[in-house]
């Protein structure tokens, strides 16, 4: 509120009496509430007049203006700037002025009376005087985000403004009050926005005890009710839906929902985790392959997901996921789930005799003494790779046979794994030794062997964190110390790198931090001065490495000067140069944004010869191949390189350009949905804009899906004051053909 109406406005005290200590008379006291009358019907004039001119999103914007302060660093901003401030305040209270009413036998009341009055009048006039939403001096934002709150269509939209009213609930403008039923309205919204669990997280983080004891809404109240019994409708979802399982019959799932304690708040969450096991359950009954079983326990897992980010533990379904896996010769993979979600008192008191089994027999694993790299690697350089053959080499007293398929399992990833190494596909070889890793551990069994040979591999792909991970956690002081000077090497290697990168990584983090999150520009000289410092006579090539590494992301959000940010990279890539794969993400890009594609393209190759699935070296051979020799064979490359690596990310991006040039708009969106949901890059906004574009006149899934991806492109464009590039305009608005930008050596829109 602008200086001078503060002044004007005196404060709220109960049982306050004028200054000369006497009682108020009647006429004035009429004069107050006709005044009341009169601001009551002004504000809400005002409300309504806000309400109409918010459905026109082509205004400037509503009669009381809101702010969206769900952004931190835009609030943040707002509160250093005194002079918005004050201009938003002035604005409102100009707006919400009542106009001139003519009474007979008064004099009009314009603002300015109303302002005298006010001044005039003891305390205790003023607090029956005002309604409550204008009881404090700093409550126009307050009022502002309400009243746009009660006009919301929304139930999203009033969760934003009723989360910007909540800002402004605080004990040092007497607001503090409302801050339950704000609460309570944004727990009860998200339901029907987000979810349960997601109301469930807002309440835990915002919510009190006192808050479920007395609650002030019905509808609140339903909630907490509904909270304390997600615990049996959980425990009682396993079996609702079995004997339809049983029949491969599929059951109205909120009809079940309801029968087992659902109400309205949680029916459709409910509802949707019922649908998850009946498909786990279904699918249960004809699995055999790996492949099936790991099907089979993601619905469950779905399901588990849902009920739990509720309030459920689930203890019953975690028994039947483990169950079902052990029972299917995957013991290992039963003892995962036990170990990630299961608790103690769980694991103390199962809830089936089965289960109960099932562990003792797990235990029975300790029995075997073997180490699973060590005979894989004998059985690969006999060229066996068939389960049959390793059986035999399954020993040990009181194993049971299931305990005894699982070691076979684990002995089988490592020979896939060795033969994906052999074949140069590092991607399916890291993945294989990592879960025949996590398996060896879920039974207790020596990781050592495995440890080492997963280590060097993802040390390989270039993934210096995960072998530091591994190196540091699986391998212990006294088993390095009895290692072989091959793999103390590798030990050192691994660790030293990590430090390096580290030490430097914690330098140059802080300032863009403070960049990130605040605007504040990084201070090159400094950031740079402090990398220098880090390097002593003792520094090795890693550390000189790091530094230069950093040394380029700092040049790269400062002056972005291309020789510098070159220099660097070629300096950091020199001094790694046994470790391809670490330093040349960065560099291809750099070649890429200079048109050196002869550099890039060579870089790219070297990649691919040492991990034919690297996604990321698949991208960019798909776009060479496009450029060269058509978009057909760049296509062709970019699905070849996303069967190989397993993954949609960098030649999925390359692929849905090829669909953009040859019309097959449908595949692109297909492709391009993920890429979203996993981070926007502005190329990647563009491609979607044009998307939308030329996909207006379409109807169905994939125009569903292009809409929900515009949504979340816009959010992200809007937030970082991005606009479209002008090749994708235009795109866009017909003056060039997709092709026209994509196959002109040009690999993305910007």
């Amino acid at each position: 509120m602008s200086e001078e109406n503060t002044k004007n406005l005196t404060p709220d005290t109960d049982g306050a009496q004028p200054a000369n200590g006497e009682s108020t008379d009647e006429n004035l006291t009429q004069e107050l509430e006709q005044l009341r009358d009169t601001f009551q019907a002004t504000y809400d004039k005002t409300a309504a007049e806000a309400a109409e001119k918010d459905e026109d999103t082509t205004q400037d914007g509503p009669v009381i203006q809101a702010i969206d302060y769900s952004d931190e660093k835009a609030y943040d901003e707002l509160n250093d700037d005194d002079e918005k401030d004050d201009s938003e305040e002035e604005e409102f209270a100009k707006r919400a002025r009542p106009k001139k009413k003519k009474k007979s036998g008064k004099a009009g009341l314009t603002v300015c009376v109303i302002v005298m009055i006010l001044s005039l009048l003891s305390t205790a006039f003023l607090a029956g005087a005002l309604t409550s939403v204008i009881k404090v001096p700093d409550s126009a934002d307050y009022m502002s985000n309400m009243i746009k709150a009660s006009s919301a269509k929304t139930a999203a939209e009033r969760i934003k403004y009723h989360k910007a009213a909540l800002e402004f609930c605080t004990e040092q403008n007497g607001l503090e009050s409302n801050r339950q039923k704000l609460i309570e309205s944004i727990v009860v919204d998200t339901c029907e926005t987000e979810g349960f669990g997601a109301a469930k997280t807002y309440f835990d983080e915002n919510g009190t005890e006192d808050m479920k004891k007395s609650p002030k809404t019905a509808e609140f109240k339903e909630f907490v009710e509904v909270s304390d019994k997600i615990g049996s409708i959980a425990d009682k979802a396993f079996d609702a839906v079995q004997s339809y399982a049983d029949k491969e019959e599929k059951p109205d799932f909120k009809k079940i929902a309801k029968e087992i304690g659902a109400n309205d708040l949680i029916v459709n969450d409910i509802a949707e985790a019922l649908e998850s096991i009946y498909n786990g359950a279904v699918a249960a009954k004809a699995a055999s392959s790996e492949e099936q079983i790991q099907s089979v326990s993601k619905s469950y897992l779905t399901a588990y997901q849902t009920l739990n980010s509720m309030g459920a533990s689930c203890q019953l379904l975690l028994e039947r996921t483990a169950l079902m896996l052990y029972n299917n010769g995957y013991a290992y993979e039963a003892n995962i789930i036990i170990k990630n979600y299961m608790t103690e008192d769980m694991l103390a008191s199962p809830v089936t005799a089965e289960f109960s089994a099932m562990q003792n027999d797990i235990k029975s694993a300790s029995a075997f003494k073997g180490d699973i790299y060590q005979l894989a690697s004998e059985q690969f350089a006999a060229g066996k790779t068939s389960k049959d053959d390793f059986t035999s080499l399954v020993t040990g007293d009181g194993l049971s046979e299931k305990i005894k398929e699982s070691i076979v399992s684990m002995i089988a990833d490592a020979v896939e794994a060795m033969e994906a190494e052999k074949d140069a596909n590092l991607t399916k070889a890291s993945s294989l030794y990592s879960l025949a890793l996590d398996s060896e551990k879920a039974l207790g069994i020596s990781t050592l062997g495995t440890a080492w040979k997963t280590t060097e591999i993802l040390l390989k792909t270039g993934n210096i964190q995960g072998a530091n991970e591994i190196a540091t956690k699986y391998i212990s002081e006294t088993e390095l110390k009895a290692a072989d000077s091959e793999n103390t090497a590798l030990y050192n290697t691994v660790t030293q790198l990590y430090n390096a990168q580290k030490n430097a990584n914690e330098i140059f983090y802080t300032a863009y931090s403070n960049y990130y999150y605040s605007g504040t520009a990084i201070d090159k000289a400094s950031v740079n001065k402090d990398l220098d410092a880090l390097l002593t006579s003792s520094s090795n090539n890693y550390d000189k490495a790091m530094v230069d590494y950093y040394k380029y992301l700092t040049e790269a959000f400062t002056d972005k000067d291309t020789a510098t940010m070159k220099k660097y990279l070629e300096e950091y890539a020199s001094l790694l140069k046994d470790f391809p794969l670490v330093y040349s993400y960065d560099l291809i890009g750099q070649y890429i944004s200079e048109k050196d594609y002869a550099a890039a393209f060579e870089l790219t190759d070297k990649v691919l010869a040492i991990n034919k699935a690297d996604d990321y070296a698949g991208k960019y051979a798909s776009l060479r191949d496009r450029m060269n020799e058509g978009v057909e064979k760049g296509l062709a490359t970019a699905e070849k390189s996303m069967e190989l690596s397993g993954e949609t990310n960098y030649a999925a991006y390359e692929a849905a350009l090829c669909y953009l040039i040859l019309g097959n708009y449908e595949k692109a969106i297909e492709l391009t949905s993920p890429l979203v949901e996993a981070g926007l890059s502005y190329d990647l906004c563009d491609l979607v804009k044009v998307l939308e574009a030329l996909y207006t006149e379409k109807s169905g899934t994939a125009a569903e899906t292009l809409k929900t991806l515009v949504t979340q492109v816009d959010s992200a464009m809007s937030q970082s004051s991005a606009t479209v590039s002008d090749n994708a305009k235009a795109i866009i608005d017909g003056t060039k053909k997709p092709a026209d930008v994509l196959m002109s050596g040009t690999y993305n829109f910007s």
